[in-house]
């Protein structure tokens, strides 16, 4: 592929809403995109391929950045993934191997239930790669391009295998009238929101207010994973600068090597956690959290998620979104 204009994903997700709600100009600007590109018939799905930021580690293993190419850099192909529904909105991508020689991506169906969309990936020979957008989340979803990399056989047997990936049932949708308010002693209530299918809370903790999570829809489970949310807003200032230099520790490269802003000198991990800002916590199954942090634009506006184990010991630090 060559380098041409670089679209942002929010910029494009926006104009997919406004195509699905039936906006004309919007569509012929999703109709004008440069690039392999496909779309739903209703714009309810929208597949878009184009070059990312990518360096190659020592080992082999390949980063992608979601972010135009640098002059100087290396590249890869990545197919955007999009997809608008009535009660929401998706983004996410995968790398598309240049081995495959990408000549064109086309709509294929709009599946059984009308909402899973299926695209294909044609190639300069003549092979053909059909899946859903599930299917492709889910052939990628443990290959971690931005942080370890992913060697060029992984990328190539995710793409591969695309087609036969199984796409779990969704879970039983439960509602508010199944879930009413938990208090945690002390700190307030957690209220279920349907959209997430989650308990949810605001609460003070010290000199901070911090959003709370629990990501499980079943009351009960929520109740007996009360104690360790207490603990957590206990010690925030103390485990919050532990999440903050984990997070220093493993993107203060990453921050100097591929996101400085012309002019931009190298930062410290000092002034890197300096710059973050705790907005939420979620607390999963195993007692494990998740500190969720905005990057004070050290990634140009992405979130910083920092990993915590059930046993206290942090896991990981990466950038999304």
């Amino acid at each position: 592929m060559d380098r041409t204009t670089h679209y942002r994903n929010d910029a494009v997700g926006e104009w997919l809403k406004q195509a699905y709600a039936g906006d004309e100009k919007a569509r012929r600007r999703l109709a004008n995109l440069e690039g392999p590109h496909a779309l739903a018939p209703d714009y309810s799905a929208l597949v878009h391929v184009q070059l990312k930021d990518a360096a190659r580690k020592p080992d082999g293993a390949i980063r992608i950045l979601n972010k135009a190419p640098e002059p100087n850099s290396g590249d890869y192909p990545c197919a955007d993934l999009y997809r608008i529904w009535s009660e929401g909105a998706s983004w996410t991508h995968i790398p598309v191997p240049p081995s495959f020689d990408l000549a064109n991506v086309v709509f294929a169906s709009a599946g059984e239930d009308g909402r899973s969309a299926r695209f294909a990936f044609e190639s300069a020979d003549g092979r053909r790669t059909e899946a859903s957008l599930a299917q492709m989340g889910i052939a990628f979803r443990d290959l971690d391009l931005v942080m370890r990399g992913a060697k060029e056989a992984e990328i190539e047997e995710a793409f591969r295998g695309m087609e036969t990936s199984v796409v779990p049932l969704p879970p039983v949708r439960r509602t508010e009238a199944d879930n009413p308010p938990i208090e945690l002693d002390g700190y307030g209530f957690l209220a279920f929101d349907e959209s997430v299918q989650g308990f949810e809370g605001t609460f003070r903790a010290g000199e901070s207010e911090i959003r709370a999570a629990l990501d499980t829809a079943v009351r009960e489970e929520a109740v007996r994973r009360l104690p360790r949310l207490a603990e957590l807003l206990e010690r925030l200032a103390e485990t919050d600068a532990a999440a903050r230099r984990c997070a220093a520790e493993e993107l203060t490269e990453l921050k100097n090597d591929f996101w400085l802003d012309d002019g931009e000198e190298e930062i410290t991990e000092e002034a890197f956690v300096a710059r973050m800002d705790l907005e939420s916590i979620t607390l999963g199954e195993d007692g494990g959290a998740t500190f969720w942090y905005a990057d004070g634009d050290l990634f140009g506006g992405h979130t910083i998620c920092v990993e915590q184990g059930g046993d206290g010991k942090f896991i990981s630090a990466e950038m999304m979104g």
